[in-house]
Parts: C-alpha cells; sequence; structure tokens
C-alpha cells in the first residue's frame, strides 16, 4: 500500500451502523474545532509511563485524534505512527505531530503482524458498538510483537449513548472491559479510575478508567 506525499495511507474500510456515521461525521465536519479543544487535555504522566516501558519501542496511536500524543511520542525518541478513521482529523494530527497517520478502521488495522511494541488508544475504543471490542482488541493483539503493551482509556458504566453533539460511547465496568481483553488476547496488567472534569448525561463527573495490558 502506497504512501501519500502528506504522509498518510488510506486502507478500505467496511460500512458502520448509522450511529458510528454520526460520529464519524462529528470528527469530520469539526475536526479543527476538536482538535483545538483537545489540544490541553493531555495525559503526560501515563504516557511518559508507557514510553518509559518501551525504550526506543515502535507506538501505534489508535485513533490519535489531534496528534498531540503522537507528536510526544516522536519527541520521546519513538518511531511513532497514527491511525484515525476521519481524514480531515488525519490531516490535522499529521501536520501537528510530523508523522505518518494512516486513514483507517481499527477493526482493520492495515499494518503486518508483529509490527509494533505498544499501542495507545486513548478515549477512542469507546466509539465502537461493544460487540466489534474484541474484534479490534484482536487487531491490536495481531500488530503487536508478544509482549508488546496496549493502553486504553474509555469511560465507566453501563449502556452506551449519542451524545449532545451526536458521537457514540459504550461505557465499561471493569469485570466486562477486562474479560473482553483477556478474549482478544492479552494479559491484563492494571487498572486505575480517576473522575473527570466534564460532567455527563447524568449530571455527574465522568468516571474514566485507564488500562494496561501485554500482548500474551
Amino acid at each position: 500500500m502506497s504512501k501519500s506525499t502528506t504522509g498518510r495511507r488510506k486502507a478500505a474500510v467496511r460500512p458502520r451502523p448509522a450511529v458510528e456515521d454520526r460520529t464519524q461525521r462529528f470528527y469530520e465536519t469539526r475536526a479543527q474545532e476538536y482538535a483545538d479543544t483537545t489540544r490541553r487535555r493531555t495525559l503526560t504522566p501515563l504516557l511518559e509511563d508507557f514510553s518509559k516501558r518501551l525504550p526506543r519501542g515502535r507506538i501505534l496511536d489508535l485513533g490519535c485524534g489531534g496528534g498531540y500524543d503522537l507528536g510526544a511520542f516522536r519527541g520521546l525518541g519513538h518511531a511513532a505512527c497514527g491511525l484515525d478513521y476521519s481524514e480531515p482529523i488525519a490531516k490535522i494530527a499529521h501536520l501537528n505531530a510530523q508523522a505518518p497517520v494512516v486513514v483507517a478502521d481499527m477493526r482493520a488495522i492495515p499494518f503486518r503482524d508483529d509490527s509494533f511494541d505498544g499501542v495507545w488508544a486513548s478515549a477512542s475504543l469507546l466509539h465502537l458498538p461493544r460487540g466489534d471490542l474484541v474484534t479490534a482488541l484482536k487487531e491490536v493483539r495481531r500488530v503487536l510483537r508478544r509482549g508488546g503493551l496496549m493502553f486504553a482509556s474509555l469511560k465507566v458504566g453501563v449502556g452506551d449513548l449519542l451524545d449532545a453533539d451526536g458521537r457514540f460511547f459504550t461505557f465499561y465496568e471493569n469485570a466486562d472491559w477486562q474479560e473482553r481483553v483477556t478474549a482478544a488476547g492479552f494479559q491484563p496488567l492494571s487498572t486505575t479510575f480517576n473522575q473527570g472534569n466534564r460532567k455527563g448525561s447524568h449530571g455527574r463527573p465522568e468516571r474514566w478508567m485507564t488500562s494496561l495490558a501485554a500482548a500474551a
């Protein structure tokens, strides 16, 4: 598959349900707005810890958004590249991070087996329908070398919803998440919980879960 002059590669994707199309539409029509509002939303301590576990490792930023984490990994010396389903967001990420960004579906990652030492999935897997999560996790496992690490952050809760912007979110409790991670071929290493700054649809601050797992 050839790489474009902008450093982005595009892969074929299968059709998505209507709720996912609305999510994609948000990121395509409001790409710059989203990139601007997330510029300061960094996970610096977690990102630096992940980096230290993979000295000079090759990292895939899965659902890279505006490319800020991707740029941070590049700055830390990693051979990092990004993946996002939204082409406008991918263009922004490429410019911000000065790194290659693939336009693709995370359920069909266009890289060979064992291509990466780490996969960073910050607030991206939560946009998939629950029934598609293991498919995506198996793809992550496939492109990771044995012993490679996956970081993921998700919203804690039950069920799913469309937010005021039309974006689809799936919520997970820890037991449900760990069961799916294990089924996809990972060994869970650690899970932490924290409370976000934004309020959810229930009027209370959102709870987030961050998970680290190794490819078994």
